[in-house]
């Protein structure tokens, strides 16, 4: 049993239900994602957001590594299409900074 910072008591197997639930959020975003490149373009708008959505849940899936290299490229993007005061472009940024720190974490860990 587990609990929650809220004080919520988890199983381990609704534990284990929902990262599944979330990596398999991740991998569906593949699809979408092609399919917005070849129509709508690279610098879309939707494409980009389709690009930020898919590195945030590889990395709600545990692939934070993977998330990161999505983030970093992300953000040269939006700094080239939108400028770098764009919020879109801030909140990569912010984003980016959070996980590249969990990053940083779990290669410190044994």
């Amino acid at each position: 049993m587990l609990v929650s910072r809220r004080g919520e008591t988890r199983s381990t197997t609704t534990i284990t239900i929902r990262h599944h639930r979330i990596r398999d959020r991740a991998v569906g975003f593949t699809v979408p994602f092609s399919d917005r490149v070849r129509v709508l373009g690279p610098d879309h708008a939707h494409t980009l957001t389709t690009r930020h959505n898919l590195a945030y849940w590889q990395a709600a899936a545990g692939d934070v590594a993977q998330a990161v290299e999505g983030f970093q490229a992300l953000l040269a993007d939006r700094v080239r299409v939108l400028g770098p005061d764009h919020p879109d472009t801030l909140t990569t940024r912010a984003i980016l900074a959070r996980w590249a720190r969990a990053n940083q974490g779990l290669r410190r860990d044994p």
